[in-house]
């Protein structure tokens, strides 16, 4: 008889085949519908697969264990499956053990165990970031004979890593509340984190939260970055300045760094000046912002798996580890002479006996460069004052300007037009805020005359306050209508009416920005003729918006430049809700006597 074979074609039988063999099952089981068409999807899904294959490296066989005393896990980082040339490892809080992964990455890991040996985890670097901020403050390089030391070459690191591998070392919430933990557990004097973002919420969140329990409960020092977002006003970054207990540092380059580290020619003619990209105050809800500076540049150490043994970076991440080195000297010298002191006295003390550089705005340097024999000086004579365990709370109401988030705010920000045409007036709450292990006979007998002094001839405040335990309210009025155009600040400042050398003892930031004058009837046209330029020279202009208004052209001419010159246009506009990123322009401008548009 005849029978269909495997390729569908007919063919004369030869006798039955054995149950078993090929041929019986092909002819048993004829082809699914469709399964051609099957195959070719197959194909081309993994052809498609290869196309976005993405190698992410080596796979290594991990072996945990408990010796008797501690878990401790080998790695085989040769991936021959020999594990007798690995060393066993233990947590590194524990055992500071890091091994190399190889000889060709020079890549270090370290390793730590959790969950009673179930989970192990393989830590290495996610960027040089960190290790160049570390070696900033504490770097000890004895081969290079001090010249490459951070600022506190005797410190002691902890380094907590909150930037996900995964990521890009972009921090998450989870990384951060972890890293509070370690703080703790770790007994750290001081906090840097060069990590930084806009906000659309300053000073509120879970992780404000956590810096007010590091600082205010377990008495540590918290510096941190103020950001990269200048030269325009507001684009201080979060937590650094918008979180009350963080010490916010803005970037500062001088001369002898332009020239050693940049190799620029021609300086002499240039003064110090603040970093054009360090982000500026005052914040949305009012306070100043950037409460100190420091260099924010340096040559520093980085990972050896770049193949360099420094390099050159520069932003606000180095300029608040310069800091942190800074305030590490003060304190091992408090330390070694038995000078109490808390966050707040040295926040107050390095506030006040900051150098104070004339001609850099406000707004960029805070109170100025950090003077570590001052604020040391400073501390030592009032290690055993009352006030160096106080933390002075301010607070303002509502009532005379606010915007993008102000609310319950730590100063005044009047913004807009119709704000600084007249008198605003303010209230600020004054709270002594002890620690929760304090005495509570120090708190019901505290009593405290404060001087009051605005610094300025448009603020009006009351002249005396008797302040106690609980705290006392007063108001203030600002009345910028006879300032010309620009953005001014005052404080509002209470000093002990007994000894004023102490220097103040809280500030009320008071920020106007008051909008040019129309050049014509609506408002609609601006021009400004002549200005003159150099190096890091910014020129503000504050404009009213016209109602209705969504769009600007902004028309530049340059004359009398003998080579190309770059100019930056900068602009940000505030609205309730968003943080300054979603409103910003920056644009550059490569010029040689020609019109931009």
């Amino acid at each position: 008889g005849k029978e269909r074979g495997e390729g569908g074609k007919g063919g004369e039988a030869k006798g039955p085949a054995p149950a078993s063999s090929p041929s019986a099952a092909a002819a048993s089981t004829p082809r699914p519908e469709g399964a051609l068409e099957d195959l070719k999807e197959q194909k081309k899904q993994l052809e498609a697969m290869v196309k976005s294959f993405s190698y992410t490296g080596r796979v290594f066989d991990v072996v945990t264990w408990h010796d008797g005393e501690k878990h401790v896990c080998v790695v085989d980082t040769q991936c021959d499956g020999d594990l007798t040339s690995s060393e066993p490892m233990a947590n590194y809080r524990h055992s500071r053990q890091y091994g190399t992964i190889d000889t060709v990455d020079l890549v270090n890991y370290s390793v730590n165990i959790y969950d009673d040996g179930n989970l192990t985890t393989i830590v290495v670097c996610c960027g040089s970031h960190g290790t160049h901020v570390a070696g900033i403050t504490a770097a000890y390089l004895p081969d290079e004979k001090g010249s490459m030391d951070g600022v506190a070459p005797g410190a002691q690191i902890v380094s907590v890593k909150i930037g996900d591998t995964r990521l890009g070392s972009m921090e998450t919430n989870m990384g951060m509340v972890r890293a509070v933990r370690a703080i703790i557990d770790n007994k750290c004097d001081l906090v840097n984190m060069s990590y930084g973002e806009p906000t659309s919420t300053p000073n509120k969140g879970r992780f404000p939260e956590l810096c007010a329990l590091l600082v205010n409960t377990h008495n540590v020092i918290f510096v941190s970055s103020a950001g990269n977002a200048g030269p325009a006003l507001t684009t201080v970054g979060a937590p650094g300045s918008t979180t009350s207990e963080l010490i916010g540092v803005g970037a500062y380059v001088s001369t002898p760094m332009m020239k050693a580290e940049y190799c620029m020619r021609g300086t002499d003619t240039v003064a110090d000046i603040q970093y054009t990209w360090s982000s500026r105050g005052p914040c949305a809800n009012g306070h100043l912002g950037v409460c100190i500076s420091a260099p924010g540049g340096a040559i520093a150490p980085v990972p050896q798996w770049t193949l360099r043994r420094n390099t050159l970076m520069n932003g606000t991440s180095m300029a608040s580890p310069n800091a942190c080195g800074g305030l590490a000297l003060v304190l091992s010298g408090l330390k070694a002479l038995g000078v109490p002191y808390t966050p707040h006295s040295v926040r107050r003390a390095c506030e006040n006996t900051a150098k104070y550089i004339g001609h850099i705005e406000r707004f960029a340097q805070g109170h100025g460069l950090l003077q570590v024999d001052d604020c040391f000086k400073a501390l030592s004579a009032s290690g055993n004052r009352v006030e160096s365990r106080i933390n002075y709370k301010v607070a303002v109401g509502k009532g005379a300007g606010w915007v993008a988030g102000g609310g319950g705010g730590r100063g005044v920000y009047l913004r807009n037009p119709k704000e600084v045409e007249g008198v605003s007036e303010a209230t600020a709450d004054v709270t002594p805020a002890f620690h929760e292990d304090e005495d509570p006979k120090l708190k019901q007998g505290f009593q405290q005359r404060l001087l009051v002094r605005p610094t300025a001839f448009w603020v009006d405040a009351p002249k005396y306050i008797l302040l106690m335990n609980g705290g006392r309210s007063f108001s203030f009025a600002v009345d910028p209508s006879e300032l010309g155009p620009g953005a001014h600040y005052a404080e509002v400042q209470g000093f002990d009416s007994t000894d004023l050398s102490k220097g103040p003892l809280f500030r009320v930031p008071v920020t106007a920005i008051k909008p040019e004058k129309k050049q014509d009837k609506e408002g609609r046209r601006y021009r400004f003729r002549d200005l003159s330029f150099k190096p890091g020279h910014i020129e503000r202009r504050y404009l009213a918006t016209p109602e209705g208004c969504t769009l600007a052209h902004i028309k530049l001419t340059t004359s009398n430049a003998e080579t190309t010159r770059k100019f930056m246009v900068a602009a940000v506009y505030l609205d309730s809700q968003r943080g300054y990123r979603d409103n910003e322009i920056n644009k550059f401008v490569a010029s040689e006597n020609q019109e931009h548009h």
